[in-house]
């Protein structure tokens, strides 16, 4: 059976679904759909504003401040992920040892030359010390994500009021 709002709940319905529209646009104007890290985002918004209502008075639940923390634990991650800055400080030491990266390009070849690589001995210590660090970094995201729908799996039904 379809039961038809009275007039004010409507019109409080209509303005919430309107705020939420005007919340939503940023994120939803800046999507796109070729990368993961769009998807990302749209979930770490999510999170933000279910974080802030499970944080406030509003929320009903007994444990609603436990869901909050619960969710920014999670959004906590997103926000790693999606900055994607997990070795900066590591990276910028590589680069102060060897020099910040140079690209030349010739036809279809592609050369990268460090002014601080000198010798055979030295492109291979640079070469080795730069492997372990994208290695190391590949673990560290991958443990986020991991994380995160380890995080999610265990809780997210938890998430309502």
């Amino acid at each position: 059976m379809f039961i038809i709002d009275t007039p004010r709940r409507f019109i409080r319905n209509l303005i919430r679904s309107i705020k939420s529209v005007v919340v939503w646009l940023p994120t939803m104007w800046r999507d796109r759909d070729w990368d993961y890290v769009y998807l990302l985002i749209i979930m770490r918004k999510k999170m933000s504003l279910m974080e802030k209502f499970f944080a406030s008075d509003k929320a009903l639940t007994a444990n609603h401040r436990e869901v909050a923390n619960n969710i920014k634990e999670c959004r906590e991650i997103l926000d790693r992920l999606i900055e994607d800055n997990y070795l900066a400080e590591k990276y910028d030491k590589h680069h102060e040892k060897w020099g910040q990266p140079e690209f030349n390009i010739e036809g279809e070849n592609l050369e990268i030359t460090y002014k601080n690589v000198k010798t055979e001995e030295d492109e291979i210590t640079m070469r080795k010390e730069f492997r372990e660090l994208v290695i190391k970094e590949m673990e560290e995201k991958e443990n986020d994500k991991n994380l995160l729908f380890e995080k999610m799996s265990q809780s997210i039904t938890s998430w309502w009021d």
